[in-house]
């Protein structure tokens, strides 16, 4: 009986999972330009795959939802980070700002951005 409850215990979480009703992961829209001056409009702005930015500030690490960010301005190979009312300034990881748009996906090295905005129901 208990093998049974496991089975079916697996085989729900595996159905919420893949029918999408499972958590999350894609971030905000976003405007990303990059260091030539191309803009491109993405949904679901995720940092390597994640809802977040990571990155060093002093001797700690520091991770920044991208929900809770305004803009997004890599600078001198740091990430300079504008959320409402906060900016820090932190070590740029060589990490990958990735999003869909209506003409496919769209993967740009982090190192290539020259600024972010990002789009909310504020």
């Amino acid at each position: 009986m208990k093998r049974f409850w496991i089975a079916l215990l697996s085989l729900t979480t595996a159905v919420l999972l893949l029918t999408g009703m499972g958590p999350d992961i894609a971030g905000p829209n976003a405007t990303i330009t990059d260091i030539n001056g191309t803009t491109v409009t993405v949904e679901g702005l995720t940092y390597d795959y994640a809802p977040f930015v990571t990155g060093k500030l002093g001797s700690g690490d520091v991770r920044v939802e991208l929900n809770k960010v305004d803009t997004l301005i890599v600078h001198d190979g740091h990430l300079v980070v504008n959320t409402y009312g906060t900016t820090i300034e932190m070590g740029l990881a060589k990490g990958n700002f990735s999003g869909k748009t209506g003409f496919g996906s769209y993967t740009i090295p982090a190192s290539q951005v020259k600024e972010i905005k990002v789009k909310t129901s504020r």
